[in-house]
């Protein structure tokens, strides 16, 4: 990194040698940019950094000295070239905003542009076709399916309703796709961090419990016979890595092997079955009664 003198004036991000200079070393117009992304603490050897893409493929990385400036500069970049419309995306501290073009909802013929946000294991969409920002949580989505060499373009079903987005550029896709893939999985040990079905149940066991109710009812010792060590590892990691893509099948997944992994991936959770939405709940069953019950 080098240092610089940073100002942003009329809709231009100039930046100079210092604040003395009367030349900068360089500019971007606000008109130009696509996305802006902050990254994790840390990423690139400083704590706060983040991301500037803009229209003609190229890549800015600037550096503030605490998360507090940098989340300001990203806010008042982000104002210049978002629409008046769209400003309601300013209102969660994303992670990644921009402009993509996209396909979904009421037609899906034609490509339309949308501005989006990113935040946490959200996806913010303020879409051309709409006076209002819609949400897609990551982690229900029923489908993801990554882009191939073959087509460039980001499929997302979620609640029966389909959104593709689509690559204008490559350079500002490719962080969205990555950013997207790693929203939509599983990130921890507890049950609200797993990919989830609409109702909140883990995908896992959904898949686990349905293959299990298919073929493993009349099995003598269900749940509490030990399925093959080595099976059950290899799939759990693939469960945990992503439940979404994991088809269960009679001939190739024993429900002996299933039913252990189910076990283990309820053993292995850091708060157990009962999430802490439920802890008072909880709390309130292990109290000792002050007063008698009321009979009628």
């Amino acid at each position: 990194f080098s240092r610089r003198w940073c100002v942003l004036n009329d809709g231009v991000l100039s930046y100079y040698e210092t604040n003395l200079s009367s030349t900068p070393n360089g500019e971007i117009k606000m008109g130009e940019i696509v996305c802006v992304a902050v990254n994790p603490p840390d990423t690139h050897g400083y704590e706060s950094t983040f991301e500037i893409y803009t229209q003609s493929e190229r890549l800015y990385l600037f550096a503030a000295d605490s998360p507090e400036e940098a989340r300001e500069w990203v806010k008042s970049i982000t104002k210049c070239f978002l629409p008046l419309k769209a400003e309601e995306l300013l209102s969660r501290d994303f992670d990644r905003i921009g402009r993509l073009q996209y396909k979904g909802g009421r037609s899906l013929e034609r490509t339309a542009v949308g501005w989006f946000s990113l935040y946490k294991t959200k996806l913010c969409m303020y879409l051309e076709e709409g006076d209002t920002v819609e949400v897609i949580h990551l982690k229900k989505l029923s489908e993801l399916s990554p882009s191939t060499r073959e087509r460039d373009v980001l499929v997302l079903v979620a609640q029966g309703r389909t959104t593709y987005i689509l690559a204008e550029r490559k350079l500002d896709f490719s962080g969205w796709e990555n950013a997207i893939q790693k929203a939509s999985s599983s990130t921890g040990d507890t049950l609200s961090e797993q990919q989830l079905t609409g109702s909140d149940v883990p995908v896992l066991v959904h898949k686990c419990i349905d293959h299990i109710s298919q073929f493993g009812m009349a099995s003598e010792g269900i749940y509490r016979k030990s399925g093959q060590n080595s099976k059950t590892t290899s799939l759990l990691e693939a469960l945990k890595k992503d439940a979404r893509r994991v088809v269960l099948k009679e001939e190739e997944h024993h429900v002996d092997n299933v039913s252990d992994t189910l076990k283990r991936f309820f053993r292995g959770l850091e708060e157990g079955v009962f999430g802490e939405h439920c802890q008072d709940w909880l709390n309130v069953a292990g109290k000792v009664a002050l007063a008698p019950p009321i009979s009628l």
